[in-house]
Order: structure tokens, then C-alpha cells, then sequence
């Protein structure tokens, strides 16, 4: 009897390490499972960012065939994929063998795109039976933040309105940072008309290489400046104009680009006097106020406007509307107007 019940527990466990064998022979099952991680949940648009996409073989038998899908959204761009083992095609990663408790893992790099989706999936398979295929897909998105934006303004002024041909003009170049960040690769481009020749570029910082000012970095509300001499040329054109760019996204590009132009006088014109030039230029533009009868300070008198001439000048020169403007309340002055009266002052404020 005792044999007999012997060969029956040793029969037994013989089928049923067979059967398991067998089970694990003929259809072998592989617990395949992928994670990804991300180097920023909120990159900024037209940064790099790095996913991270790990994937395991939890057993119990080894997997082959494995591969990963992994097609990017648009809201990126693609930079480099490297995998730890196997190899990477288009949107396949073919991972080949994974033994039982073995791991790989692939990095992507990839450009922030200004529109999405970005939500980003890695599905994993293998040529075995997985018993878990809950863990197969893995999700990872981001929520992207615009890049850090500033207001670079500039604006140009130069010397001398009415310059005589063959002589010497100063633009003044002005740029300045209106915004509370850093502002970088701030450059201004100025391209001098065939109407001068250039004599000197003197920046107050950076470099001056023609046409361009490369003014580097600047701190939220700092200034820089240059000043251009250029020589006065017989023919035109005159209208200089200098623009500024940035590096970060410029909030308001209406004041990144200012013109100033001259109206120049060949060395033999008439000279410009107070009674035939100014004085009714001054009453036509300025009346009521700053001629007889008006309450402020009379220009229809010659010492008057002699001695105010300068300030004149500046006043109508100003954007229209802006504080200390002239004519309060008027039209601002024509180019060639201001020019007459920058004239009266290189001919030597003359009266008649």
C-alpha cells in the first residue's frame, strides 16, 4: 500500500511540473510595461525638451519582438532620439530582446512648437502573450508657456535739419528697453542713405560693425546710444532710418524702427533771415498765442524768436501730442518748415 500511494505522489508531481513546463514552453506569457517621463512639465515655446521612455519585461519569460511606438505630436518638433539598446526609425524604436526583470530606456529631445497637441504616447508590444496590458501605453504632456517677451524701442534724432552740402550731420541713436526683463541679442541696423558717407559710428556700448549696432544684453529699463557722424552729400536720398530686434518676443514692434531726415542746402543758397523766412512762418503757425495780442511770449518780434530759437525748434520737433509739443493743439510742422528754421540758425539768425 505504501508503494502504491508512493507512485501516485510521484506521478502527480511529475504532471504537474510537466504541465507547467509545458505551459511555459508553449505559450510563454511576458508582463511587457512602458513609463515616460519629461524634463519640464511647462517648456517654454521654441525651447528643447527631453522625454524620458523607460520599458520593462516583468517576466515571467523572456520577451522578444519587442518594439515601441512613438509618434510625435505636432506641437513638437523632433531633435534626436537615442535608444539604450536596439534602434530608432522614424516613429519606431525596436527594442529586440528583453530578458525577465531587464529594462531599456530611450531619450527624445524635441523642439517646443508654438501650437499643439502635446499630449505624447509610447504603446509598447512584444511577440508574447501579455497577461497585463494595462501597463503598455504610457502618456506624458506638457503644457508649454510663451517665451519671456520685452519692449525694445528706438528712436533717432539728428543734428542738424537744414545741413549745408558737404558738411557734417550727427544722428543720435537711442534704444532702450521698455520691458521688465532682460532683453537679449539686441542689435539696431542702420543703414546710411546714398545721400551721406559715413565718418564715424561711436557706440555707447557693444560694437558697431556697418550698418549694424550689436547692443548685446540689456536690463528691463536701461538705454544705450550711438551717434553716427556722416558727411552731407550733393544728391539724396536723405531719410535715415535705424530698426531694432531682440532675441525674446517683442510686445509692441510699432516703435522698434525711427526715421529722421535732413532737407540740405547747397552752400551757395540764399541765406535764411527773420523778416522774409521766419517771422511769417512763426505767425502763420503760431498765432494766437505768441503774436501781438496773444498771452504768451511774442514771436512776431525778432528778439524774441532770436533768443527762443533753439527751443522753438525743439518743441516742434516733438511727436505730436506729446508733452511740450507745438502748436498746442495743432498739426505738427512739415519737415521742410523745421528745416527753414534749423536754416536761420546756420545762417547766423539773421534779420533781414
Amino acid at each position: 500500500m505504501k508503494n502504491k500511494l508512493f507512485s501516485i505522489l510521484i506521478c502527480s508531481s511529475f504532471l504537474i511540473f510537466f504541465f507547467a513546463c509545458k505551459k511555459d514552453t508553449v505559450n510563454p506569457e511576458t508582463d511587457l510595461s512602458v513609463s515616460q517621463t519629461v524634463s519640464s512639465d511647462s517648456p517654454t515655446v521654441g525651447s528643447n525638451v527631453t522625454f524620458t521612455v523607460t520599458v520593462s519585461n516583468n517576466g515571467p519569460s523572456a520577451a522578444t519582438g519587442v518594439t515601441v511606438n512613438y509618434t510625435l505630436p505636432a506641437g513638437y518638433t523632433l531633435v534626436s532620439a537615442t535608444p539604450s539598446v536596439g534602434t530608432w526609425a522614424s516613429s519606431t524604436w525596436t527594442v529586440g530582446n528583453l530578458a525577465n526583470g531587464s529594462g531599456a530606456t530611450l531619450t527624445v529631445i524635441s523642439k517646443v512648437n508654438s501650437t499643439g497637441p502635446y499630449s505624447n504616447t509610447a504603446t509598447i508590444m512584444g511577440s508574447e502573450t501579455d497577461p497585463t496590458a494595462g501597463n503598455n501605453i504610457a502618456i506624458k504632456a506638457t503644457v508649454p508657456v510663451a517665451p519671456p517677451s520685452t519692449d525694445i524701442s528706438v528712436t533717432q534724432t539728428v543734428s542738424n535739419g537744414a545741413p549745408v552740402v558737404g558738411t557734417q550731420v550727427t544722428f543720435s541713436v537711442k534704444v532702450l528697453n521698455n520691458g521688465a526683463i532682460e532683453a537679449t541679442g539686441v542689435s539696431v541696423s542702420d543703414v546710411l542713405p546714398a545721400g551721406y558717407t559715413l565718418v564715424s559710428a561711436t557706440p555707447s556700448i557693444g560694437t558697431w560693425v556697418a550698418p549694424n549696432w550689436t547692443v548685446g544684453k540689456m536690463t528691463g529699463g536701461s538705454s544705450a546710444n550711438l551717434l553716427i557722424v556722416a558727411k552731407v552729400l550733393e544728391t539724396g536720398p536723405y531719410e535715415n532710418t535705424a530698426t531694432a530686434t531682440i532675441t525674446e518676443t517683442d510686445i509692441n514692434a510699432a516703435n522698434n524702427t525711427s526715421t529722421s531726415s535732413t532737407i540740405p542746402v547747397s552752400a551757395v543758397a540764399s541765406k535764411i533771415t527773420y523778416n522774409s523766412d521766419v517771422k511769417p512762418l512763426l505767425v502763420v503757425s503760431c498765432a494766437p498765442c505768441h503774436v501781438s495780442g496773444g498771452s504768451y511770449e511774442k514771436w512776431d518780434v525778432y528778439a524774441n524768436a532770436k533768443s527762443k530759437i533753439n527751443t522753438i525748434i525743439g518743441r516742434v520737433s516733438q511727436t505730436q501730442g506729446s508733452g511740450g509739443f507745438m502748436p498746442y493743439g495743432g498739426t505738427k510742422l512739415s519737415a521742410d518748415k523745421i528745416a527753414i528754421l534749423n536754416k536761420w540758425v546756420t545762417d547766423g539768425l539773421l534779420e533781414k
